[in-house]
């Protein structure tokens, strides 16, 4: 169970190959979809809603194959997953999350290293079917319970900018749906017929309404300025695959206006760095609001609907800068505090001799059974079974042997 542990804590990393993978399929189709042919018109809005099923299904394959051995029972998992997600999509139309993607792919490692092939994929495969059971039997009480957040944030931007991010990590998009297209947002009479929701009354009116600044503007500073000040922050702590997985999510966010899956490694990595992100959105948002910059979008708030529907450019780069700046330091500050984004992921029984040795400042060199530490006076000897000779600290070989793992 210990491996199982230490394989969760690793997700982060395991993530990334499937977000890069993800990343560039939608860069890829998002970039056909800008092709003017009308059967076109809706592929940027499909793929964006398909994208949970990519990574999650990319993520389901190549965390079995590298936690069980087996790329058998990869297939079994991924065959699983995707007649779990079908069900729940031809009963509700909706996906799983990208974030029940994760706990998903984590059940099936637990379950299928236990496993042989015939029984796990049994197992996989009820618990995929139950799970969409479960959903679409509570599918409505879900929806009313959305519908009763989203009437209680009624001409509260700043608070929808929050609960959108962090519902469409957890459940999907239909929260956001409810003020972009329904009347928890805004309703007005347009040329005569009755619009709801800010995002269909920014693409029907000629002039953007006071709900553009409150309720759209704030997602162009939580695709480009939030990630780019986080990104600053944090990729020369992460290890080469997790910066890709950033950078490329990074592109995705910023270029197309689909930040989620950036987010998703963000939380990931940190859900305490995740929390400090979403503290800024609620600025952002606020800001946008007061200083009523109203930028709009269609489907998503691409680079291309920014410069398409600018309004008072200085404004809104001044405040983009300061977002990123704020965004930066929170980060490194959170990252201090609580001694976050460290490069060594460490089994729990050599992080808690390094402790009792002072930390991994304290260790100076681990050659031929002895450690050589920097002050012998931080060692806890209450808590390791040593010999101390001046700064020389002789271990048993038990822990000898525990704190040679550690990287030079």
């Amino acid at each position: 169970m210990d491996g199982f542990f230490d394989f969760v804590r690793k997700t982060k990393y395991n993530a990334a190959y499937p977000a890069v993978f993800t990343a560039f399929a939608l860069i890829a189709v998002y970039l056909v979809s800008m092709l003017n042919f009308s059967a076109f018109d809706a592929l940027k809005e499909s793929a964006s809603s398909a994208m949970n099923v990519i990574f999650s299904a990319s993520l389901c394959v190549f965390c079995v194959c590298r936690f069980c051995k087996s790329a058998k029972k990869a297939v079994s998992a991924i065959c699983a997953y995707l007649c779990g997600d079908t069900m729940l999509f031809a009963a509700v139309g909706a996906h799983f999350s990208l974030l029940f993607g994760v706990v998903l792919t984590l059940l099936f490692c637990l379950i299928l290293r236990k496993t042989d092939l015939l029984i796990g994929y049994i197992s996989v495969l009820s618990v995929c079917v139950l799970v969409a059971l479960l959903f679409i039997a509570v599918y409505e009480v879900y929806t009313l319970a959305l519908q009763s957040l989203a009437d209680a944030l009624k001409g509260r931007g700043a608070a929808f900018g929050v609960f959108d991010n962090v519902t469409r990590l957890l459940f999907g998009d239909y929260f956001n749906s409810l003020f972009y297209h329904k009347s928890y947002s805004v309703t007005t009479i347009l040329d005569g017929k009755l619009v709801s929701g800010a995002a269909d009354i920014f693409n029907s009116s000629d002039k953007p309404t006071d709900s553009t600044s409150e309720f759209l503007t704030g997602r162009y500073f939580a695709t480009i300025f939030i990630p780019f000040g986080v990104f600053a922050e944090i990729f020369k702590r992460m290890k080469d695959e997790t910066v890709f997985a950033f950078l490329f999510a990074f592109l995705l966010s910023a270029v197309f206006g689909n930040e989620m899956l950036f987010y998703l490694m963000l939380f990931l990595v940190s859900p305490l760095l995740y929390v400090g992100s979403l503290i800024v959105i609620y600025i952002s948002f606020s800001v946008c609001s007061f200083v009523d910059i109203r930028i709009g979008f269609k489907n998503l708030p691409d680079i291309f609907s920014l410069f398409r529907n600018m309004d008072k450019p200085v404004y809104f780069l001044l405040i983009g800068i300061v977002v990123s700046l704020m965004t930066y330091f929170l980060c490194r500050l959170i990252a201090a505090k609580f001694d976050l984004l460290s490069s060594d992921e460490l089994p729990r029984e050599v992080k808690r001799l390094v402790t009792y040795l002072g930390g991994r400042e304290n260790i100076l060199k681990v050659s031929d059974g002895i450690v050589t530490v920097l002050n012998p006076n931080l060692i806890d000897i209450l808590h390791v079974d040593c010999d101390i000779h001046e700064n020389k600290v002789e271990l048993y070989p038990d822990d000898f042997e525990l704190i040679n793992r550690l990287p030079d």
